[in-house]
């Protein structure tokens, strides 16, 4: 009788696991587009988030998504999550490039006189 017992303790065990892992894939795929995308009014252009399998815009500046990095190292063991947070939504869209930018060289901007 104990052992019936037992191994049904296993199985109830087996199938909560199989559904808590579920629901954090879901919420993983429901969380994973942490990054916004850019809209210009302008042009009404939509400039959407990149990973690593597409080439980046020249003209828009991008920054790393940590929700995309987060979600990877905690779904590592699914590999396909990880694959296409990295691969499809690893940088975001936050504006347009500054045309005139260097690096390493600070700006000089005019100083104003009070007019004496």
């Amino acid at each position: 009788m104990m052992c019936g017992l037992h191994i049904i303790g296993n199985n109830i065990g087996r199938i909560m696991n199989r559904k808590l892992i579920s629901c954090f894939i879901a919420i993983a795929f429901l969380l994973s587009a942490c990054g916004d995308d850019f809209k210009d009014n302008v042009t009404g252009k939509t400039y959407t988030s990149v990973g690593i399998f597409e080439d980046k815009n020249p003209k828009i500046e991008y920054k790393i998504s940590i929700g995309a990095i987060f979600w990877s190292v905690i779904f590592s063991e699914t590999i396909i999550i990880p694959i296409l947070l990295v691969g499809f939504d690893l940088w975001y869209p936050v504006g347009y490039k500054d045309i005139n930018y260097e690096p390493g060289v600070i700006p000089s901007y005019p100083l104003h006189t009070s007019g004496h």
